[in-house]
Parts: structure tokens; C-alpha cells; sequence
């Protein structure tokens, strides 16, 4: 727990620091992953809003193949030999269907317009026995940090806007 409380602290120093947080959140949660669904070894993974890309990381390492979504390109994921396609979530995903044994999914669904159209999509490209791992903060943001505006996933918590 001091560890994750540490890498969150130092987070905005740099790139690294934040990619080291999400690398540490990835290692975990795909620990979880493994235990409950099986080996990600033998997936096929699609990772929505790669961000900064300490997900991916971790992902592109344990994957039996990985795919890294983010709207813009970004020369981190070139420069680290990390396969990456450019694509808005919010539009169809130009990715065939049931593709994918994983998509993960962490921190975007607060940050969309309609969660609902990016959840379809999900489950269009998942393959039928396929995990979407979606997380997201419980928090709502008063000072709307990180572009953050009003979303039931901030203001509510989890439960309760899982729930509604």
C-alpha cells in the first residue's frame, strides 16, 4: 500500500514517475486478471486510451499479442516497440470484430461523452468468452483536474453508478 501511495505522490513529476505508477496499477490488476480468467499469456489484448503508456508496458510484455489505443500517436510507444493505432473510442473502432480476448480499460469511461456507445464497441471487438477490465476512480473531481467534468462515475462512486 506505501508503494502505490508513493508512485501516486511522485506521478506528476514526469513521464516516467507516471508511468511507473501505471505500470505498478497494471502488474496488479493483471495479477487479479490471471487469477480469475486465466493466463493473459494466451490473449489477445487490446488497451483503450493508453495514455502515457505504463499500461502497456506491462501488458505488451505478458500478452500473446497487444494493441495500444490512443487518440493521438505518441513516439513512446515507437520508441519502445510497442504496437499502437491511432483511433477515437467515441467513433467505431476500425478493428475487426471479436478480435480481442482482453480489452483493458482504465481511466477513460469518466472522461467520455457516451459510455455507452464505447462499451458496445468493447463488446464488438471482445471475442465471446472475452473480459473487458474497466476501472476507474470514485471520486469526483471539484477542480475538474485532468479534464474531468461531471460523470456519475466521479460524483456517485462505483457502486452506486454501476448500480443506476
Amino acid at each position: 500500500m506505501l508503494q502505490i501511495l508513493k508512485l501516486a505522490r511522485n506521478r506528476l513529476r514526469s513521464d516516467d514517475d507516471y508511468r511507473a505508477m501505471q505500470a505498478y496499477i497494471a502488474t496488479t490488476s493483471v495479477s487479479e486478471l490471471e487469477q480469475r480468467s486465466g493466463r493473459i499469456a494466451d490473449c489477445d489484448v487490446l488497451e483503450l486510451a493508453a495514455g502515457r503508456g505504463g499500461y502497456s508496458t506491462v501488458l505488451n510484455c505478458r500478452a500473446k499479442s497487444f494493441l495500444a489505443n490512443e487518440i493521438d500517436g505518441d513516439t513512446f510507444f515507437q520508441e519502445q516497440g510497442i504496437p499502437f493505432l491511432a483511433f477515437d473510442v467515441m467513433e467505431p473502432f476500425p478493428l475487426p470484430s471479436e478480435s480481442f480476448d482482453l480489452v483493458y480499460c482504465s481511466s477513460l469511461i469518466e472522461h467520455v461523452a457516451d459510455s455507452s456507445k464505447m462499451l458496445r464497441e468493447c463488446h464488438r471487438v471482445l471475442r465471446r468468452d472475452g473480459t473487458l477490465y474497466l476501472s476507474f476512480p470514485p471520486f469526483y473531481s471539484l477542480a475538474m483536474v485532468g479534464g474531468h467534468g461531471f460523470k456519475p462515475y466521479h460524483l456517485l462512486g462505483e457502486t452506486v453508478a454501476l448500480w443506476a
